[in-house]
C-alpha cells in the first residue's frame, strides 16, 4: 500500500505529539526533518541507509531516542491500520565506537519511555537491563532495543534488527560495521518489494531482469549483481500470518 499525504499527515503529527511529551517542547524542523526520514524508510520498506551531521547539543540524539520511542509504541499498530506488510519483531539496536557513545541514546530512551508510561500509554517494560530495553503490550509481539558497542575487539551478538543507528559513525571501524552489524538488518525480498537495477532504476524484484543494485562486502562498495537460482517471477514464496496479526513474507529456498 503506498501511503498517501493524508496518511503522512496523521503519522507525522501522532509522532510529533510522542516526541512533545518525551522532550518536553516541540520538535526543532531538523529533528522533523531526520525523523521523518526514518518513518519514510520504515513505513516504505526502503531501507534507507541515512547519514546525519549535526553540532553538539543541536538535538540530534534527543529527536532520534523521541522518534524511536513512537515507533515503538506504534508500529504494529500503524502498519495494521495501512496494511503494510512487516517482520513479527520489531527491534532496534543502538551502536557507537565506545560503549558511552552508544549509552547516550539509550538512556535517553529509556527515560522517554518511563515518561510514557506515567502518562499511561498501553504498554510496560517486559524487562530492562544495562544494554535491553523489552516492552510489551497485550496485542503485539514484544519489542527490543539493543544498546553495543562497535569496537574492533567487541563481540556483538547477532539480532534481527528493524532499525540500526550508529552514533559517532565518523569514528567505527568498516569492517566491523559491514561484517558485524549490517547484516543484522537483513531481510527477504518478495514479490512488490523494491531493488535497484544495474541502471539505478527502483523497480519491484520480480520485474527485475538479470542484475541488480548490491553490495561487495569485499571492497566495500556498491556492486552489480547478478541474480542466481531460479528466476524471481519462478521463485515460490510464502506469507505467514501470526497470531498477533503480522505478517511474515520469505521465499522457498531463503
Amino acid at each position: 500500500m503506498v501511503l498517501t499525504k493524508k496518511d503522512w499527515q496523521f503519522i507525522s503529527g501522532l509522532r510529533d505529539e510522542i516526541a512533545e511529551i518525551c522532550i518536553g517542547k516541540k520538535l526543532k524542523p531538523s529533528q522533523k526533518r531526520l525523523s521523518n526520514k526514518i518513518l519514510i524508510s520504515l513505513f516504505e520498506n526502503r531501507g534507507l541507509t541515512l547519514a546525519s551531521e549535526w553540532a553538539r547539543q543541536s538535538g540530534k540524539t534527543s529527536g532520534v531516542a523521541a522518534t524511536v520511542a513512537f515507533l515503538l509504541l506504534f508500529w504494529f499498530e500503524l502498519t495494521r491500520k495501512y496494511g503494510i506488510n512487516t517482520t513479527p519483531q520489531f527491534n532496534v539496536g543502538f551502536f557507537g565506537p565506545l560503549q558511552q557513545q552508544a549509552d547516550a541514546p539509550f538512556i535517553m530512551l529509556r527515560d522517554y519511555l518511563k515518561k510514557l508510561e506515567t502518562k499511561g500509554f498501553n504498554f510496560q517494560f517486559d524487562s530492562f537491563n544495562g544494554d535491553t530495553i523489552s516492552i510489551k503490550s497485550a496485542d503485539t509481539p514484544v519489542r527490543q532495543v539493543y544498546c553495543m558497542t562497535a569496537s574492533p575487539t567487541s563481540h556483538q551478538e547477532s539480532k534481527t534488527l528493524n532499525l540500526i543507528i550508529l552514533d559517532e559513525s565518523q569514528d567505527l571501524i568498516d569492517k566491523v560495521v559491514h561484517k558485524a552489524i549490517l547484516p543484522m538488518g537483513a531481510s527477504c525480498v518478495c514479490e512488490g518489494e523494491k531493488v535497484w537495477d544495474e541502471k539505478g532504476n527502483l523497480i519491484a524484484i520480480e520485474n527485475a531482469k538479470e542484475k541488480i543494485i548490491g553490495f561487495d562486502t569485499v571492497n566495500y562498495n556498491t556492486a552489480v549483481n547478478d541474480l542466481y537460482g531460479n528466476s524471481v517471477s519462478e521463485k515460490k514464496c510464502f506469507e505467514i500470518k501470526t497470531n498477533f496479526g503480522t505478517k511474515l513474507r520469505c521465499s522457498f529456498d531463503h
